[in-house]
């Protein structure tokens, strides 16, 4: 898609837009930043291609998200004011409205409160996203934390309490106990401190723990693969078109040679035209050669990621992680024909730790753990052992399969052995 022609006239740039704007929403939910700013930008380019103003000003005020998630609140507002005046430009009094969102959110934390309450009466007003009693509507409920971050830096405690309770109505829960522990530090209340803290560090881990294992570990995975299948095919769309620029210089090599024959003939150079024109078809042909083999690695790649992305997508998969999260319980059935599954999808691995003397069943079971990115509590939990013993097995698998005492270099070294064809 990179190397779409967007001034050719059979060019749609409405799906080409569209794929951007898809893009983006992707990059965002996978946490990559510079790819969702380039994403949105290209989809901003397409948006004034198409004379669509309202299209641009989406793009563009898409950008606040990254930017945020950047640090960059410099950039974050910048981008708010002009997104907002395009907005009103076009008497969109809503749209510029809630654009300041995150801006009020950034005001309140540079201690901006006069501004901020500005802002926040102007979002009240016009945005939309209050219902006619009051209420967030669904969705917006985290505009609560920035009210109950308002009124605590502006000393109003118990309005402050009350907004951050709003979250517990709406599951926002981290956000809620890290409102309403310092609201209660601010009161020096020691239980409800202490009772609050452990609340927020609960629902902290909650998040983190959900985000590493499963978000992270199989979007990178999906990624990766989709990215790989990607540029496979591109590569493979190449290696046809030298084909066939290959066949076509054969071709005028054959009747070039032919011409020089017949005008050499009469100096008698018969054999060295011969010879030339035999060293030209001799070369044209291994590079035609090669090309067909490099197009049977590829291929061969491709069908290889088919078979580990049917593995990683498998049910039993799907079973196994969502144990880790107490979703459902595992029995030790689905955990045999897990061990099969891996068996019989890395066979090449399985040959691999053959040759290095073997590994016994536990071992196994901790590369598939390791593999699927479990944490090593969520391992001890799922082999009915201790961590010190998951510590162990890591460091004994690290040293038999790869010559290394380290256990922090294991997933790595188990990634590059597993996916050859994705560290190359």
């Amino acid at each position: 898609m990179e190397q779409a022609d967007t001034t050719a006239s059979d060019c749609d740039l409405r799906t080409l837009r569209a794929v951007y704007g898809q893009m983006a929403n992707v990059f965002h939910q996978q946490n990559l930043p510079h790819a969702e700013i380039e994403a949105n930008r290209s989809y901003c380019n397409l948006s004034r291609l198409l004379g669509d103003s309202t299209g641009f000003i989406l793009g563009y005020s898409n950008l606040i998200r990254p930017y945020y998630l950047l640090g960059d609140t410099n950039k974050v507002l910048d981008i708010t004011h002009e997104a907002e005046q395009m907005s009103l430009s076009r008497a969109d009094t809503m749209c510029a409205a809630w654009l300041n969102v995150a801006a009020t959110y950034i005001y309140i934390l540079r201690g901006q409160l006069t501004t901020a309450q500005q802002k926040i009466d102007y979002i009240r007003e016009y945005s939309g996203i209050f219902d006619s009693q009051g209420n967030l509507r669904a969705g917006r409920e985290m505009f609560y934390y920035t009210l109950g971050l308002f009124f605590e830096n502006t000393h109003q405690l118990d309005s402050a309490e009350y907004y951050y309770r709003r979250l517990l109505l709406a599951h926002e829960y981290e956000a809620a106990y890290r409102g309403l522990l310092s609201v209660y530090e601010k009161r020096e209340i020691a239980d409800s401190i202490g009772k609050f803290a452990r609340l927020y560090a609960d629902a902290n881990d909650a998040a983190h723990d959900k985000m590493s294992t499963q978000a992270v570990a199989q979007a990178a995975k999906n990624y990766q693969y989709t990215r790989q299948q990607q540029l496979a095919k591109s590569y493979e769309a190449k290696a046809k078109r030298r084909a066939y620029a290959l066949c076509g210089f054969l071709v005028l090599i054959l009747v070039l040679s032919y011409i020089i024959y017949k005008q050499r003939i009469k100096f008698h150079k018969k054999a060295i035209v011969l010879s030339y024109v035999r060293e030209q078809y001799r070369q044209a042909r291994n590079d035609y050669r090669k090309i067909c083999e490099d197009n049977s690695t590829m291929k061969k790649r491709i069908q290889a990621m088919d078979v580990h992305v049917a593995y990683y997508s498998s049910d039993i998969i799907r079973r196994v992680t969502d144990s880790v999260f107490k979703i459902n319980d595992v029995s030790a059935k689905e955990l045999n024909d897990l061990y099969a599954l891996f068996l019989s999808t890395f066979n090449d691995f399985k040959s691999f730790a053959d040759n290095k003397g073997g590994l016994t069943e536990n071992e196994w079971e901790v590369c598939i753990y390791v593999d699927l990115g479990f944490h090593d509590k969520d391992i001890s939990n799922l082999m009915g052992i201790t961590v010190q013993r998951v510590y162990g097995l890591k460091k004994q698998l690290n040293r038999k399969l790869f010559h290394s005492n380290e256990v922090t270099t294991l997933a790595r070294n188990l990634r590059i052995a597993l996916h050859p064809s994705n560290e190359t």
